[in-house]
């Protein structure tokens, strides 16, 4: 069984830090096998305790037959513009070992033009995307 959404770091200021180490043991309680792990704090929407492209990494690094890192960008990054050219972001965190993009929470619309640049680019890439539709 594979989580696809999971978060590591602090998400509550009364709550402590949620490591990898700990997301592992509550799996394997669960009986789940592997789990993709969302980086957090990329848009000013997210947690405030962010949890970065790079500590996801880090932390998936740690445990890599259990934990699957993605990346995560805001449509907005450079320049703000539906023509912004993510590809070689996307291929840097590729590279790296992400291996999607999310969870994206950016505050637009799903049919914003930078969304949809974004979205289009990470079809483009072969990423899939997680996106929070919440309201």
């Amino acid at each position: 069984m594979i989580d696809i959404h999971t978060h590591l770091g602090r998400f509550r200021r009364d709550q402590g830090w949620l490591t990898e180490a700990m997301l592992v043991q509550r799996m394997d309680e669960m009986g789940i096998d592997r789990a993709v792990v969302l980086p957090l704090g990329v848009s000013p929407e997210a947690i405030s305790f962010g949890f970065t492209n790079e500590q996801a990494l880090e932390a998936c690094a740690r445990f890599p037959a259990r934990l699957i890192p993605f990346c995560n960008l805001d449509p907005r990054l450079m320049g703000n513009r539906s023509t912004t050219d993510f590809s070689w972001l996307l291929e840097h965190y590729r590279a790296l070992g992400c291996r999607g993009v999310g969870e994206l929470v950016c505050g637009l619309h799903f049919d914003d033009p930078r969304t949809v640049n974004l979205l289009r680019q990470c079809g483009e890439a072969n990423l899939p995307v997680i996106y929070h539709a919440a309201s």
